[in-house]
């Protein structure tokens, strides 16, 4: 049998401080175009800047490949510890139209790990009504956890809304407000 190697990951955020020379252009769009250039380039100034972990932000711990040296993995992707970013990059998938899975359901999943109260309860049924504007009524069935929030109640019908409409936006146009 040939060697196997696991490669494990977290996610974590890393800093990097720099000196600005005195008038140097505080607009956000300069500050982002030398942040971008750092990252890009690895210095600033002359100098080289490396970025240092800050380990107390550490999450997400997961299995990022099993396989046999310099071959194809066996397997990858486990997580091991849900990670904050996770959901954030479930909802950008939903938004870019490129999320696998039923609607909102993967969102619904992804959050539920960061929920304060744990799902240690069963689960209570609803059924929920919602009126239209020409007086049609629909009836839309959903389960939440014992004791949910109005928001998690919100949440869990809308997901199940979501499953039985098809929801799609149109642009009509931009529209000019005026400043306060």
């Amino acid at each position: 049998m040939s060697k196997m190697t696991m490669t494990i990951g977290c996610d974590l955020s890393a800093y990097a401080t720099i000196s600005l020379p005195a008038g140097t252009d505080l607009s956000e769009e300069n500050l982002k175009a030398i942040a971008a250039q750092i990252d890009e380039d690895g210095e600033w100034g002359g100098q080289d800047i490396a970025f240092v972990p800050y380990w107390e932000t550490q999450s997400g711990l997961r299995v990022v490949r099993v396989g046999p040296d310099g071959e194809a993995p066996i397997v990858s992707d486990i997580p091991v510890d849900p990670g904050y970013y996770d959901a954030g990059q479930v909802l950008a998938a939903l938004l870019r139209g490129s999320q696998k899975g039923d609607g909102v359901q993967p969102l619904v999943e992804a959050g539920q790990a960061y929920r304060p109260i744990k799902d240690v309860e069963p689960k209570v049924c609803h059924t929920g009504f919602m009126s239209t504007p020409d007086g049609e009524r629909v009836q839309i069935d959903f389960s939440v956890r014992k004791g949910a929030t109005q928001a998690e109640k919100d949440l869990a019908f809308f997901s199940a809304l979501c499953q039985k409409v098809q929801i799609d936006y149109l642009e009509l146009g931009e529209i000019a407000v005026a400043a306060e």
